[in-house]
């Protein structure tokens, strides 16, 4: 079940509770009473009291391994940035809904928050996971990273301190006196030293050059999810970082249901994740329109028919796009949209005028991910676009051809223009907040007829974006992996002359330098400085993209082996020229890596339309690094 389907459902089993719980309103003490369905303990808890007292979870053994990654992480970051009005800085909504946890737990256990469990001296049983262990082995990534970047601020530190592990207790390690840490997380098998390792431990996420092997795939989706975090991270003011701890600590809550048998809790999980069909906002809204017409007038109900059979599971997301093409953005997301209708005109003529031209736009937007021979030439930028994460663009793309179709001479550019920006903004590493904003205003500019080309101001980066973006295509893949692999596709058909038609999925990016070379590798004598070979490695110009299945069979090789299994790999349909100029390398020194970085970044920064000519490994050695050596 995907992530927004199962948000879908929590919401509405947490507005069930919200509404039974008798519960003080909002505003009023967060110690909310706690619901009792039939023996089975709910509550509503803040994560700085889920995560407080002697209060420990674990992971069973027959749960599945860690599967999120960094896409997955993001956007729960980004939904986060959002909530709390940092990322478009503005306001922060009252709390934030995280979903539900299902924990199994001995009888005689309280609620976690329970005041008989905060007591961090009496040690407890670890509650089991049953329900909800991705987003808490993520969150506590997410705290542990936040806690070693905000460790200027002593306080706030000690907070996030305090939701990854509990205070120290004494214990003996050979034959000394030291403090142990007890962490508020266990993972099983051969994760949990790992975990405990690389990420709770105590400035284990703070950026560095040596981390563990990762001893399974689990693990390696660990290690992007966390590295993925400090990357966003350390993008962010230091203000900003308290303002996100504060808001984690004391705004964003989880519902926690308590089982105290397994096959209880294999049921209760069951039903949540496999039963039922949750009730959609396009029922509710559906209802409504239709009960505006006469009740023997088939025809809206039939266009009613035609737009979710265009659509499909699309048919949630068109509402949204719907209501930004029109600039609204009202939280009461029904009520806007029964607005809306009010405003076309009524039911009849919102049907006809909005919801069905804007259905066959979005359904044409949706099927150019998947087919690059569509006939119209501003077809493979819907392809480029549709590889994103994310939607944001798509109520700019519905409103150019909504309103200029016919007009390819100004629809061509400005669809361009939203490829641009969209990419750009990734390239930035802006959240979803900052990412829609920019958005709403492009829409806005191209409804009042201000932006009726490529050059309007609005599709412009400042100068302070425009160095940004350069500086951040120096090591791309180390702030965001997956925009990074998407650009060397972009600059992969730029050297071809045409869209290859590839699904992203199928390849990975190839560090050709490897991160961690052994000790023993030749890496270290090619390139002998560490400054100067962490520099090289994470260059553009050591990047590139090879078959999902190469990735870890290439990975540490030296050169010679790593260039004979790409090779062997080349397919007619893998054969990219990005893969190719590395196999037909005669050797890989820093001086191949610069080189091959100057034309990367030309590329990419005419795609993007910013100036590279200061950034780069030359620029970095002209600026100071003359004590560094290379081979």
């Amino acid at each position: 079940m995907d992530v927004k389907t199962n948000r879908r459902r929590e919401a509405i089993l947490h507005e069930a509770i919200a509404g039974r719980s008798q519960g003080p309103a909002r505003g009023q003490s967060q110690n909310r009473k706690c619901v009792m369905f039939n023996g089975l303990p709910v509550q509503s808890l803040p994560l700085g009291r889920l995560l407080a007292g002697a209060a420990t979870y674990a992971i069973p053994a027959f749960q599945r391994p860690y599967a999120w990654g960094v896409e997955e992480a993001r956007q729960l970051l980004d939904d986060i940035l959002t909530a709390s009005g940092i990322d478009d800085e503005g306001q922060a909504q009252p709390d934030y809904y995280l979903g539900m946890l299902l924990l199994l737990c001995d009888p005689q256990a309280p609620l976690p928050g329970d005041p008989s469990s905060l007591v961090p001296a009496v040690p407890a049983e670890p509650y089991q996971i049953i329900d909800g262990q991705q987003r808490v082995l993520t969150l506590t990534i997410l705290f542990s990273v936040l806690r070693d970047a905000c460790n200027g601020d002593a306080a706030i530190a000690a907070r996030l301190a305090g939701l990854v592990s509990i205070p120290s207790e004494t214990g003996t390690l050979g034959d000394q006196m030291v403090a142990l840490p007890r962490y508020r997380l266990g993972l099983n098998g051969r994760e949990r030293a790992f975990f405990q390792r690389n990420v709770q431990r105590a400035g284990a996420c703070r950026p560095s050059d040596e981390r563990d092997e990762a001893p399974s795939e689990a693990a390696q989706r660990i290690f992007a999810v966390r590295d993925a975090f400090i990357a966003a991270i350390a993008a962010l003011p230091a203000a900003a970082r308290t303002r996100l701890a504060e808001y984690l600590i004391g705004r964003c809550h989880v519902v926690v249901m308590l089982s105290h048998d397994i096959d209880r809790a294999h049921l209760l999980f069951t039903v949540m994740n496999e039963r039922g069909k949750p009730l959609q906002r396009a029922d509710i809204l559906k209802a409504s329109v239709l009960s505006e017409v006469a009740a023997d007038d088939p025809g809206p109900s039939r266009q009613w028919d035609e737009i979710e059979r265009l659509l499909g599971p699309l048919m949630e997301e068109f509402l949204s796009h719907l209501r930004a093409v029109h600039g609204r953005s009202a939280p009461r997301i029904v009520a806007d949209l029964r607005n809306l209708v009010r405003d076309t005109g009524g039911a009849s003529a919102f049907l006809n005028n909005v919801m069905l031209p804007y259905a066959h736009i979005l359904a044409g937007i949706s099927a150019a991910s998947h087919a690059v021979e569509i006939a119209v030439p501003y077809a493979h930028h819907l392809v480029y676009l549709n590889r994103l994460n994310g939607s944001e663009w798509k109520p700019a793309v519905m409103l150019v051809l909504r309103r200029y179709a016919t007009q390819p001479e100004v629809a061509v550019p400005l669809i361009a223009a939203i490829d641009r920006m969209a990419y750009a903004l990734r390239v930035l590493c802006h959240g979803g907040g900052k990412r829609t904003a920019r958005f709403n205003a492009i829409i806005r500019a191209i409804d009042a007829g201000e932006a009726m080309s490529g050059e309007a101001d609005v599709f412009r980066l400042s100068r302070e974006e425009a160095r940004t973006a350069a500086y951040n295509l120096r090591d791309l893949h180390d702030r965001n992996p997956q925009i990074s692999k998407l650009l060397l596709l972009r600059i992969n058909d730029l050297i071809e002359g045409g869209l290859r038609s590839v699904n992203p999925s199928g390849y990975s990016v190839e560090h050709v330098l490897p991160q961690r070379p052994p000790a023993t590798s030749e890496w270290r004598e090619v390139i002998a400085d560490p400054e100067l070979r962490a520099l090289a490695t994470e260059s553009l110009g050591n990047l590139t993209l090879v078959p999902q299945s190469l990735n870890q069979k290439a990975r540490n090789s030296d050169f010679a082996v790593k260039r004979g299994i790409l090779e062997a790999a080349i397919t007619p349909e893998t054969d990219l020229a990005i893969m190719r100029d590395v196999v037909e390398s005669p050797a890989w020194t820093l001086d191949t890596i610069a080189a091959r970085e100057r034309w990367l970044l030309a590329a990419a920064g005419s795609f993007l339309g910013v100036d590279v000519t200061d950034v780069g490994i030359d620029h970095q050695l002209r600026r100071g690094s003359d004590g560094l050596k290379g081979g």
